[in-house]
Protein backbone atom coordinates (compact mmCIF):
# COMPACT_ATOMS: atom_id res chain seq x y z
CA UNK A 1 0.00 0.00 0.00
CA UNK A 2 1.72 3.22 -1.25
CA UNK A 3 1.72 6.20 1.56
CA UNK A 4 -0.32 8.79 1.27
CA UNK A 5 1.08 12.21 -0.14
CA UNK A 6 1.43 14.36 3.48
CA UNK A 7 -0.71 17.28 2.06
CA UNK A 8 -3.56 15.24 1.44
CA UNK A 9 -5.68 14.66 3.98
CA UNK A 10 -8.90 13.45 1.35
CA UNK A 11 -6.38 9.95 0.61
CA UNK A 12 -8.23 7.69 3.15
CA UNK A 13 -11.64 9.07 2.62
CA UNK A 14 -11.64 8.99 -0.65
CA UNK A 15 -10.25 5.43 -0.72
CA UNK A 16 -12.91 4.38 1.79
CA UNK A 17 -15.94 5.93 -0.89
CA UNK A 18 -14.39 4.19 -3.81
CA UNK A 19 -13.96 0.38 -1.91
CA UNK A 20 -17.31 0.65 -0.69
CA UNK A 21 -18.28 1.63 -4.72
CA UNK A 22 -15.94 -0.70 -5.97
CA UNK A 23 -16.15 -1.76 -8.97
CA UNK A 24 -18.22 0.83 -10.33
CA UNK A 25 -16.27 4.26 -11.53
CA UNK A 26 -16.70 7.27 -9.91
CA UNK A 27 -15.89 11.17 -10.96
CA UNK A 28 -14.08 13.19 -9.12
CA UNK A 29 -17.28 15.22 -7.90
CA UNK A 30 -18.97 12.34 -6.81
CA UNK A 31 -15.83 11.27 -4.93
CA UNK A 32 -15.82 14.91 -3.23
CA UNK A 33 -19.93 14.80 -2.84
CA UNK A 34 -19.87 11.21 -0.76
CA UNK A 35 -16.41 12.52 1.06
CA UNK A 36 -17.71 16.21 2.38
CA UNK A 37 -21.87 13.82 3.11
CA UNK A 38 -19.65 11.43 5.55
CA UNK A 39 -16.60 13.69 6.57
CA UNK A 40 -18.21 17.37 6.24
CA UNK A 41 -15.16 18.90 8.90
CA UNK A 42 -12.85 17.91 6.00
CA UNK A 43 -14.66 20.78 3.50
CA UNK A 44 -12.10 23.82 2.11
CA UNK A 45 -12.86 26.09 -0.55
CA UNK A 46 -12.53 24.72 -4.40
CA UNK A 47 -10.91 21.02 -3.10
CA UNK A 48 -11.78 19.56 -6.71
CA UNK A 49 -7.96 20.18 -7.80
CA UNK A 50 -6.00 18.85 -5.67
CA UNK A 51 -8.17 15.64 -5.28
CA UNK A 52 -8.16 15.61 -8.88
CA UNK A 53 -3.98 15.79 -8.15
CA UNK A 54 -3.60 13.77 -5.36
CA UNK A 55 -5.98 10.50 -6.60
CA UNK A 56 -4.26 10.82 -10.24
CA UNK A 57 -0.65 10.52 -8.27
CA UNK A 58 -1.64 8.09 -6.36
CA UNK A 59 -2.83 6.00 -9.47
CA UNK A 60 0.08 5.89 -10.97
CA UNK A 61 1.96 4.46 -8.75
CA UNK A 62 2.07 0.68 -9.29
CA UNK A 63 1.26 -0.54 -5.66
CA UNK A 64 -1.88 1.48 -5.52
CA UNK A 65 -5.14 -0.09 -5.37
CA UNK A 66 -6.57 3.38 -7.20
CA UNK A 67 -7.20 2.41 -10.75
CA UNK A 68 -8.31 5.33 -13.39
CA UNK A 69 -10.60 4.28 -15.61
CA UNK A 70 -9.30 4.22 -18.95
CA UNK A 71 -10.46 6.48 -21.63
CA UNK A 72 -12.88 9.18 -19.37
CA UNK A 73 -12.81 12.88 -19.47
CA UNK A 74 -12.79 13.86 -16.55
CA UNK A 75 -11.17 10.83 -15.42
CA UNK A 76 -13.55 8.42 -13.11
CA UNK A 77 -11.51 6.44 -10.92
CA UNK A 78 -12.26 2.82 -9.24
CA UNK A 79 -10.58 0.23 -6.96
CA UNK A 80 -9.02 -2.92 -8.07
CA UNK A 81 -10.23 -5.79 -6.83
CA UNK A 82 -8.39 -8.74 -7.69
CA UNK A 83 -11.75 -11.44 -7.82
CA UNK A 84 -13.31 -8.93 -9.74
CA UNK A 85 -10.88 -7.82 -12.63
CA UNK A 86 -9.33 -10.76 -14.14
CA UNK A 87 -7.39 -8.42 -16.73
CA UNK A 88 -4.99 -5.97 -15.39
CA UNK A 89 -6.58 -2.65 -16.37
CA UNK A 90 -4.60 -0.41 -18.72
CA UNK A 91 -1.68 1.46 -16.18
CA UNK A 92 -3.10 4.85 -15.31
CA UNK A 93 0.13 6.73 -16.16
CA UNK A 94 -0.97 5.91 -20.00
CA UNK A 95 -4.22 7.07 -20.09
CA UNK A 96 -3.19 10.06 -18.37
CA UNK A 97 -0.68 10.97 -20.95
CA UNK A 98 -3.82 10.65 -23.23
CA UNK A 99 -6.54 12.77 -21.25
CA UNK A 100 -3.42 14.99 -20.76
CA UNK A 101 -2.63 15.41 -24.14
CA UNK A 102 -6.33 16.03 -25.69
CA UNK A 103 -5.29 19.46 -25.53
CA UNK A 104 -2.00 19.63 -27.10
CA UNK A 105 -3.51 20.24 -30.57
CA UNK A 106 -5.96 22.18 -30.24
CA UNK A 107 -3.34 24.66 -28.09
CA UNK A 108 -0.49 24.66 -30.40
CA UNK A 109 -2.94 25.82 -33.15
CA UNK A 110 -3.96 28.89 -31.14
CA UNK A 111 -0.51 29.64 -30.01
CA UNK A 112 0.81 29.52 -33.82
CA UNK A 113 -1.94 31.85 -34.99
CA UNK A 114 -0.73 34.46 -32.04
CA UNK A 115 2.96 34.03 -32.63
CA UNK A 116 5.10 35.49 -31.63
CA UNK A 117 2.13 37.01 -29.15
CA UNK A 118 2.41 35.58 -26.37
CA UNK A 119 -0.74 34.09 -24.24
CA UNK A 120 -1.40 33.00 -20.73
CA UNK A 121 -2.77 29.61 -20.02
CA UNK A 122 -6.10 31.21 -19.07
CA UNK A 123 -6.21 32.97 -22.18
CA UNK A 124 -5.64 29.73 -24.45
CA UNK A 125 -8.06 27.69 -22.24
CA UNK A 126 -11.04 29.87 -23.13
CA UNK A 127 -10.15 30.33 -26.91
CA UNK A 128 -9.67 26.14 -27.22
CA UNK A 129 -13.00 25.66 -25.49
CA UNK A 130 -14.87 28.84 -27.86
CA UNK A 131 -13.58 26.56 -30.93
CA UNK A 132 -13.70 22.74 -28.84
CA UNK A 133 -16.49 22.67 -27.11
CA UNK A 134 -16.17 19.25 -27.02
CA UNK A 135 -13.10 19.46 -25.33
CA UNK A 136 -14.76 21.21 -22.17
CA UNK A 137 -14.88 19.91 -18.40
CA UNK A 138 -14.89 21.93 -15.33
CA UNK A 139 -12.05 23.26 -14.24
CA UNK A 140 -10.17 22.80 -17.42
CA UNK A 141 -7.54 25.52 -16.99
CA UNK A 142 -5.57 23.38 -14.20
CA UNK A 143 -5.22 20.30 -16.88
CA UNK A 144 -4.42 22.83 -19.60
CA UNK A 145 -1.51 24.74 -17.99
CA UNK A 146 0.00 21.47 -16.53
CA UNK A 147 0.13 20.20 -20.21
CA UNK A 148 1.85 23.35 -21.46
CA UNK A 149 4.51 23.50 -19.10
CA UNK A 150 4.79 19.39 -19.61
CA UNK A 151 5.20 20.39 -23.36
CA UNK A 152 7.01 23.65 -22.80
CA UNK A 153 9.85 21.06 -21.31
CA UNK A 154 10.62 18.60 -24.22
CA UNK A 155 11.84 19.30 -27.42
CA UNK A 156 10.66 19.70 -30.43
CA UNK A 157 7.22 20.84 -29.17
CA UNK A 158 7.47 24.15 -30.05
CA UNK A 159 5.73 25.47 -27.33
CA UNK A 160 8.06 27.58 -25.31
CA UNK A 161 7.32 29.83 -22.14
CA UNK A 162 8.20 33.54 -21.67
CA UNK A 163 10.47 34.62 -19.35
CA UNK A 164 9.90 37.10 -16.39
CA UNK A 165 6.04 35.47 -16.06
CA UNK A 166 3.90 34.50 -13.69
CA UNK A 167 1.56 32.64 -13.78
CA UNK A 168 3.53 31.48 -16.82
CA UNK A 169 2.34 32.98 -20.47
CA UNK A 170 3.50 30.95 -23.49
CA UNK A 171 4.28 31.61 -27.35
CA UNK A 172 4.70 29.50 -29.81
CA UNK A 173 8.44 29.51 -31.50
CA UNK A 174 8.97 27.23 -35.03
CA UNK A 175 12.59 25.21 -34.84
CA UNK A 176 14.99 26.67 -37.50
CA UNK A 177 16.56 24.66 -39.81
CA UNK A 178 19.32 22.39 -37.73
CA UNK A 179 19.24 24.49 -34.55
CA UNK A 180 20.49 22.46 -31.44
CA UNK A 181 17.77 21.91 -28.63
CA UNK A 182 19.45 24.49 -26.70
CA UNK A 183 19.40 27.38 -29.32
CA UNK A 184 15.63 26.31 -29.52
CA UNK A 185 15.28 27.18 -26.04
CA UNK A 186 14.23 30.42 -23.99
CA UNK A 187 16.48 29.73 -21.07
CA UNK A 188 14.77 31.57 -18.03
CA UNK A 189 17.31 34.23 -16.51
CA UNK A 190 18.07 34.30 -12.87
CA UNK A 191 15.53 36.92 -11.77
CA UNK A 192 12.48 34.94 -13.25
CA UNK A 193 14.22 31.50 -11.21
CA UNK A 194 13.99 33.74 -8.22
CA UNK A 195 10.16 35.01 -8.73
CA UNK A 196 9.24 31.44 -9.17
CA UNK A 197 10.96 30.25 -6.08
CA UNK A 198 9.62 33.28 -4.21
CA UNK A 199 6.39 32.55 -5.40
CA UNK A 200 6.53 28.76 -4.52
CA UNK A 201 7.59 30.29 -0.82
CA UNK A 202 4.39 32.45 -0.70
CA UNK A 203 2.44 29.58 -2.05
CA UNK A 204 3.24 27.17 0.41
CA UNK A 205 3.24 29.68 3.48
CA UNK A 206 -0.54 30.10 2.02
CA UNK A 207 -1.21 26.80 1.95
CA UNK A 208 0.19 25.89 5.78
CA UNK A 209 -2.19 29.50 7.01
CA UNK A 210 -5.10 27.78 4.91
CA UNK A 211 -4.34 24.60 7.40
CA UNK A 212 -4.13 26.31 10.62
CA UNK A 213 -7.27 28.53 9.94
CA UNK A 214 -9.09 25.65 8.97
CA UNK A 215 -8.17 24.08 12.11
CA UNK A 216 -9.24 26.92 14.49
CA UNK A 217 -12.36 27.08 16.93
CA UNK A 218 -14.45 29.71 16.48
CA UNK A 219 -13.13 32.05 19.30
CA UNK A 220 -9.35 32.26 18.41
CA UNK A 221 -10.29 32.74 14.16
CA UNK A 222 -12.53 35.72 16.32
CA UNK A 223 -9.78 37.11 17.73
CA UNK A 224 -7.69 36.66 14.74
CA UNK A 225 -10.17 38.01 12.39
CA UNK A 226 -10.03 41.20 15.03
CA UNK A 227 -6.56 41.38 15.13
CA UNK A 228 -5.68 41.50 11.55
CA UNK A 229 -8.34 44.19 10.71
CA UNK A 230 -6.59 46.05 13.45
CA UNK A 231 -3.35 45.78 12.04
CA UNK A 232 -4.65 46.63 8.52
CA UNK A 233 -6.48 50.05 10.02
CA UNK A 234 -3.37 50.87 12.62
CA UNK A 235 -5.90 50.52 15.47
CA UNK A 236 -6.56 48.85 18.23
CA UNK A 237 -8.12 44.77 18.45
CA UNK A 238 -11.12 44.82 21.24
CA UNK A 239 -12.29 41.08 22.07
CA UNK A 240 -16.18 40.95 22.86
CA UNK A 241 -17.09 37.91 25.38
CA UNK A 242 -17.74 35.13 23.58
CA UNK A 243 -21.75 34.80 24.81
CA UNK A 244 -23.53 37.45 25.24
CA UNK A 245 -21.67 39.71 22.53
CA UNK A 246 -24.93 41.24 20.90
CA UNK A 247 -23.87 40.09 17.39
CA UNK A 248 -20.55 41.97 17.09
CA UNK A 249 -17.25 39.46 17.69
CA UNK A 250 -15.23 42.70 18.72
CA UNK A 251 -14.16 46.87 18.06
CA UNK A 252 -11.46 47.88 16.27
CA UNK A 253 -10.63 51.57 17.92
CA UNK A 254 -8.69 53.65 15.11
CA UNK A 255 -5.49 55.30 16.81
CA UNK A 256 -5.47 58.56 14.58
CA UNK A 257 -9.22 59.20 16.10
CA UNK A 258 -8.36 60.34 19.69
CA UNK A 259 -12.03 61.06 20.29
CA UNK A 260 -12.77 57.56 19.87
CA UNK A 261 -15.73 57.88 17.29
CA UNK A 262 -14.09 56.09 14.61
CA UNK A 263 -14.75 52.21 15.86
CA UNK A 264 -15.26 49.68 13.54
CA UNK A 265 -17.45 46.42 14.63
CA UNK A 266 -15.66 43.01 13.54
CA UNK A 267 -18.01 39.70 13.21
CA UNK A 268 -16.08 36.43 12.16
CA UNK A 269 -17.46 33.25 11.18
CA UNK A 270 -15.43 29.98 10.68
CA UNK A 271 -17.17 28.04 8.48
CA UNK A 272 -16.04 25.05 6.99
CA UNK A 273 -18.05 23.52 3.74
CA UNK A 274 -20.46 26.43 3.10
CA UNK A 275 -20.50 29.99 2.53
CA UNK A 276 -22.23 32.97 4.76
CA UNK A 277 -25.61 33.72 3.90
CA UNK A 278 -27.43 36.33 3.59
CA UNK A 279 -29.22 36.10 6.74
CA UNK A 280 -26.03 36.08 8.54
CA UNK A 281 -24.88 40.07 7.07
CA UNK A 282 -28.43 41.18 8.00
CA UNK A 283 -27.73 40.15 11.44
CA UNK A 284 -24.20 41.74 11.62
CA UNK A 285 -25.85 45.05 10.07
CA UNK A 286 -28.54 44.89 12.42
CA UNK A 287 -25.97 44.98 15.45
CA UNK A 288 -23.90 47.72 13.95
CA UNK A 289 -26.03 50.40 15.05
CA UNK A 290 -25.20 52.62 12.01
CA UNK A 291 -21.09 51.78 12.64
CA UNK A 292 -19.02 50.33 9.88
CA UNK A 293 -18.08 46.73 10.05
CA UNK A 294 -16.21 43.85 8.76
CA UNK A 295 -17.45 40.79 7.87
CA UNK A 296 -15.22 38.12 7.57
CA UNK A 297 -15.35 34.36 7.49
CA UNK A 298 -12.95 31.31 6.86
CA UNK A 299 -14.76 30.41 3.39
CA UNK A 300 -16.18 33.07 1.39
CA UNK A 301 -20.07 34.75 0.75
CA UNK A 302 -22.83 33.46 -1.78
CA UNK A 303 -24.14 35.99 -4.28
CA UNK A 304 -26.82 37.62 -2.25
CA UNK A 305 -25.01 37.90 0.92
CA UNK A 306 -22.40 39.96 -1.15
CA UNK A 307 -25.60 42.02 -2.81
CA UNK A 308 -27.04 42.37 1.30
CA UNK A 309 -23.44 43.90 2.56
CA UNK A 310 -23.27 46.31 -0.67
CA UNK A 311 -26.82 47.73 -0.58
CA UNK A 312 -26.35 48.58 3.73
CA UNK A 313 -27.19 52.08 4.42
CA UNK A 314 -26.05 54.16 6.60
CA UNK A 315 -23.67 51.50 8.00
CA UNK A 316 -20.70 50.38 5.32
CA UNK A 317 -20.31 46.75 5.72
CA UNK A 318 -16.80 45.49 4.01
CA UNK A 319 -16.38 41.57 2.93
CA UNK A 320 -13.10 39.75 3.77
CA UNK A 321 -12.88 36.39 2.61
CA UNK A 322 -10.94 33.47 3.99
CA UNK A 323 -8.41 33.33 1.15
CA UNK A 324 -8.07 37.53 1.55
CA UNK A 325 -7.25 37.47 5.17
CA UNK A 326 -4.18 34.97 4.72
CA UNK A 327 -3.13 37.48 2.17
CA UNK A 328 -3.78 40.19 4.72
CA UNK A 329 -2.06 38.16 7.40
CA UNK A 330 1.35 37.45 5.01
CA UNK A 331 1.09 41.70 4.20
CA UNK A 332 0.62 42.88 7.57
CA UNK A 333 2.87 40.52 9.19
CA UNK A 334 -0.15 39.17 11.68
CA UNK A 335 0.72 35.30 12.20
CA UNK A 336 4.26 35.36 10.19
CA UNK A 337 7.20 36.79 10.02
CA UNK A 338 10.39 37.29 7.67
CA UNK A 339 12.87 34.81 7.78
CA UNK A 340 16.89 36.56 8.77
CA UNK A 341 17.99 35.42 5.19
CA UNK A 342 17.92 38.27 2.63
CA UNK A 343 18.91 37.89 -1.05
CA UNK A 344 20.30 40.39 -2.97
CA UNK A 345 20.28 40.05 -7.06
CA UNK A 346 23.25 41.90 -9.03
CA UNK A 347 23.49 42.95 -12.54
CA UNK A 348 26.36 43.81 -14.90
CA UNK A 349 26.90 47.89 -14.88
CA UNK A 350 26.99 48.64 -18.63
CA UNK A 351 27.53 52.28 -18.24
CA UNK A 352 30.78 51.35 -15.93
CA UNK A 353 31.86 49.26 -18.71
CA UNK A 354 30.86 51.95 -21.22
CA UNK A 355 33.73 54.26 -19.41
CA UNK A 356 36.65 52.49 -19.37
Amino acid sequence: MPTAPTNSRFYKPCLEILTANSPTAMGVSQIIKAVMEKYPELNWTACNGAVRANLLRMAKMPESPICLAEGTKPPEFYVKRAATFSAQPKRAETVVRQINSIFYEPCLEILREHAPKAMSANDVMKEVIARHPDLEWSRSQGPIRAMLLSASEKEGTGIRRKPDTTPPLFFYKKPSGNASAESRTVEAPPEEIMGMAYQQTIDSLRAKLREIIDGLEPTPFEHLANRVIAKILFGKAEDTPPSGDGGIDGFVHIHQDPLGLNVIGIQAKHYNGHNVQSDDIQKFIGALHHRNGVFVTSADFSTRAREEARIASPEKVVLVTGDELINYMIRHKVGVRDTDKIYTISKIDEEFFNNL
